[in-house]
């Protein structure tokens, strides 16, 4: 990671706790809760939006400092502050003090491969799950990774990856075997036996906030259970590294081997360049065939102009050249799908 990227990261970080501490949640319903309680509070879109655009303002580096375009993955360390998340009382050992720890070193990982991160948060504070979506959609993150740990009963162990079950069929779960399956690969840990990689819903939407709420592919990995034995995956600083690497390595492989071409997130299309940007509103070669990626999302149907050019799309979304009914009409298109007559 460059200087100028490096500096923006660690001012954005600081930018963002700032925010957190300062109150902009105040008044909502979450202000008294832990991340738990607030799990089932459905924030509407303008909701989401209003606290978006806030962050926006009171974070000039949102707006100018990152170029839009770059590849950036959200690193969210569970819990914090006041919520403590799983404990482990005969170890004296807490939840967010083990996320915060693994969060950091998948943040490291990530940066030595030239990946641009932003946390949710670097310290112990307490951050609603509403800010931390939040802070994922405001950065126009492509990728976000919320790191926690969990507790069962006294055999419980094994790695567990939740996807978001809106984008079942994008990037999400492609994400949550990478990382699971790189954990069972390069660590102590196993992945667990029954449902490693799986998504919960509530009203045909995702149960967890942070999946509910974020813009882009997310995941939760739940990485040992610290209640029981199965704490010895990270409960050592040796461990969390050789977990957190194994994690980057997961995140790192979604982003290199998936975040190809014309690529499905929730419903909607992005289009990763050679480079890894992002990219909309833009032609796209799909095998034989033209198509264009509106700056929504959405491919192209039917009728579209295009610096004064007019084109059509089939129900297919591809480019239509040559002689072509349309309607019951006969129109002429120029081979690079330009209407003639």
């Amino acid at each position: 990671m460059n200087k100028r990227v490096k500096s923006l990261f660690m001012a954005f970080t600081i930018a963002v706790s700032s925010i957190t501490l300062s109150g902009m949640s105040a008044g909502m319903k979450s202000s008294a809760m832990t991340n738990d309680e607030e799990e089932t509070i459905v924030y509407s879109q303008e909701e989401m939006y209003a606290l978006e655009q806030k962050i926006k303002d009171q974070n000039s580096l949102l707006r100018k400092g990152k170029d839009k375009d770059e590849f950036t993955v959200v690193i969210d360390a569970g819990h914090g502050g006041r919520d403590f998340g799983a404990v482990n009382k005969s170890k004296d050992i807490t939840e967010k003090f083990i996320n915060l720890s693994l969060a950091n070193y998948v943040r490291q990982n990530l940066e030595a491969k030239g990946v641009n991160v932003i946390m949710t948060r670097t310290t112990d504070v307490f951050v609603p799950l509403k800010n931390r979506s939040a802070i994922a959609n405001a950065a126009d993150a492509d990728l976000f990774v919320s790191i926690h740990n969990d507790s069962g009963s006294s055999t419980s162990k094994g790695a567990h990856v939740i996807y978001s079950y809106e984008d079942r069929y994008g990037l999400s779960k492609k994400m949550a075997n990478r990382i699971v399956n790189s954990i069972d690969e390069k660590t102590i840990q196993e992945k667990r036996k029954s449902n490693p990689v799986w998504t919960r819903t509530s009203h045909g939407h995702d149960y967890y906030s942070v999946l509910r709420h974020t813009d882009m592919p997310a995941v939760i990995v739940e990485h040992s259970y610290i209640n029981n034995n199965n704490l010895r995956a990270v409960g050592t600083d040796k461990r969390r590294r050789e977990m957190a690497k194994a994690v980057a390595d997961g995140i790192y492989d979604t982003m290199t081997t998936d975040c190809k071409g014309l690529t499905r997130v929730r419903g909607k299309y992005v289009y990763y360049n050679k480079d890894k940007e992002a990219v909309r509103g833009c032609w796209v070669k799909d095998g034989k065939n033209q198509k264009y990626l509106r700056r929504n999302g959405y491919l192209a149907k039917g009728w579209l102009n295009i610096k004064g050019n007019l084109y059509y799309f089939n129900k297919a979304n591809v480019m239509l050249t040559g002689e072509q009914r349309i309607d019951g009409k006969t129109y002429i298109f120029d081979s690079n799908g330009v209407l003639i007559k």
